[in-house]
């Protein structure tokens, strides 16, 4: 709730301030704590669900083998990885892309796609 007031500070200092000096009616104070409360409860539910979401991927990889480089790749790409995953992408994240790291690549998408 608190990011949700901090990320609109403006209009609660104005909603505060109309109910502290203006009319004792607090029907505006709380039209705007019941829509921030909303908001607050939806972005948490966002967090929510890319957590299990990344917490049900790890669990079907489980038992499958995957280097450090791999590993520190899929993390990067289930965190805030944007736009598509290309040859030059990888070499910047993950050091030069040799053939072997190339063939390590594509088999373990490909075993992972069945």
């Amino acid at each position: 709730m608190s990011a949700a007031i901090l990320k609109d500070r403006a209009a609660y200092y104005e909603v505060l301030e109309l109910t502290q000096k203006g009319d004792p009616d607090v029907t505006q104070w709380l039209v705007w704590f019941l829509s921030t409360l909303q908001e607050s409860l939806h972005q948490s539910e966002q967090k929510l669900e890319a957590v299990l979401s990344r917490a049900i991927f790890w669990q079907q990889l489980e038992g499958t083998p995957l280097n450090e480089r791999q590993h520190a790749m899929l993390t990067r790409l289930l965190g805030d990885f944007k736009g598509k995953l290309i040859t030059a992408k990888w070499a910047k994240m993950t050091g030069p892309l040799s053939h072997c790291k190339y063939f390590s690549i594509s088999v373990n998408a490909c075993n992972n796609c069945k």
